[in-house]
């Protein structure tokens, strides 16, 4: 009965009082999304247009880093008009944000409504911000709208396997939240124990409670499918799943659709950005409105992209202009699936860390990602462990051959140097971040 009731009256009664009591906004943003996806391109870009330049006056006028940045590079905020203009701000990077955090919070802030967050990242290492309420809202109409695509209401039960950063905080939550929580579906599990034994558990747990859509991180939900084909459990109650976090590899989305036999929605999102990107299936992410995305300097001499740079279009509470994540992506100038927004084409992940070596070469992950990709490994982690050494740890999948053994070493000598001593291990596990997430290219 509740699956049923629930969303009906979510969209007509329960969410809009909802909206009222935390000062939200989501309804309002679903609506108009689902205007926005009937517009043409130049109408899209005329919004997003005048929406970018409401947000440079208020940054440059409001707040001392903008004015500061603005005047000390001669530039005119006057002319910051579409996503081309915003190749003249220098980037934002995570530690010029901790750097200048009082400096980036507007003078006007008390008449902005927002929330405190904060963000591990991958790296574990905690990062506070401010964000606008309108922007929270946004990316929640967003998933709404996405989620939608693949036959999930809001509403619907789902869980939501991961650890504390894509999970409610472990702070007592109030009564509104927990009652907003409840008309939402959701139901966390703690995915950071991934065990056979504690898979089959969850497994088993979601099957019994009649739970049909799941979102978590990437390797969490491609542990839960294992299980599910190494227990025969038939998983076809499963109806949609949603990763996030991490990158879902080829083998990952392979495994999750031969167990599971649903529809897939990839997100890539990252709130203090305020970038929300879905790709269903197979396709290209559909960047949300809210956001422009942007490449800066390219990565490295394969074709992996630039780094990433995002513009929320909603966070006046802290503007974050041309931020970077610290992700590498392309972004593809031919949207080849009708959607009028930005689309990126391919997201390869961190390229926060560096590999340094002795001998003067330079490592970055995102290209080893194209190589490991194609020689048959679950996941792997190439790790700084001395000078000029590098520890290559690689989980086979079942059609992993030995002779990849001195394909990976002489590939990793090719890059590192002939001198690089390369020491290539096997494991069963990797283990897990702080924030539960899986990380696989690792400095010194």
């Amino acid at each position: 009965m509740r699956e049923k009731l629930i969303p009906v009256l979510n969209k007509s009664l329960l969410l809009p009082l909802a909206d009222r009591l935390m000062s939200t906004n989501i309804v309002r943003y679903y609506c108009e999304i689902e205007q926005m996806i009937s517009w043409n391109k130049e109408e899209i870009d005329k919004w997003r247009s005048l929406k970018l330049q409401k947000l440079i006056q208020h940054a440059y006028h409001n707040t001392v880093y903008y004015k500061d940045l603005f005047d000390s590079n001669k530039i005119n905020p006057d002319e910051i008009r579409s996503i081309e203009d915003l190749s003249q701000v220098p980037p934002l990077t995570k530690d010029l944000a901790k750097e200048n955090y009082n400096n980036l919070i507007p003078t006007n802030i008390s008449r902005i409504k927002y929330i405190y967050k904060n963000t591990g990242g991958s790296s574990g290492d905690p990062f506070n911000y401010l964000l606008d309420k309108r922007s929270w809202s946004y990316v929640v109409a967003e998933n709404w709208h996405n989620w939608e695509r693949i036959g999930y209401k809001m509403g619907n039960k789902f869980i939501a396997l991961g650890s504390s950063s894509i999970l409610p905080s472990g702070n007592k939550s109030s009564l509104k939240h927990n009652i907003y929580y409840w008309l939402k579906g959701k139901k966390p599990i703690n995915a950071v124990n991934m065990s056979k034994e504690a898979s089959k558990k969850h497994l088993m747990y979601i099957k019994k409670n009649n739970y049909q859509y799941i979102y978590g991180y990437a390797s969490s939900i491609f542990l839960l499918a294992k299980a599910a084909l190494d227990n025969n459990i038939d998983g076809t109650f499963i109806k949609g799943c949603i990763t996030t976090s991490e990158i879902l590899t080829d083998y990952y989305r392979n495994i999750i659709t031969e167990a599971f036999h649903c529809d897939i929605i990839d997100n890539y999102g990252a709130a203090d950005g305020g970038v929300n990107a879905f790709k269903v299936n197979e396709g290209d992410f559909n960047v949300g409105y809210n956001c422009i995305v942007r490449v800066g300097e390219k990565v490295n001499s394969i074709d992996t992209g630039g780094i990433l740079q995002v513009t929320d279009l909603y966070n006046y509470a802290m503007p974050f202009i041309n931020y970077q994540l610290g992700d590498s992506a392309i972004i593809s100038k031919d949207n080849h699936n009708d959607y009028n927004g930005q689309v990126i084409s391919k997201v390869y992940g961190r390229v926060s860390d560096v590999i340094e070596l002795s001998n003067g070469n330079v490592l970055t992950g995102p290209g080893f990602t194209i190589f490991f990709k194609d020689i048959d490994v679950e996941a792997y982690s190439i790790k700084q462990t001395g000078d000029l050494e590098l520890m290559i740890q690689i989980k086979e999948n079942p059609n992993y051959k030995f002779e990849n053994d001195k394909l990976i070493i002489q590939t990793m000598k090719k890059y590192a140097g002939p001198e690089c001593k390369i020491v290539l291990q096997k494991v069963d596990k990797f283990d897990l971040l702080k924030s539960g997430k899986r990380k696989y290219f690792i400095s010194q």
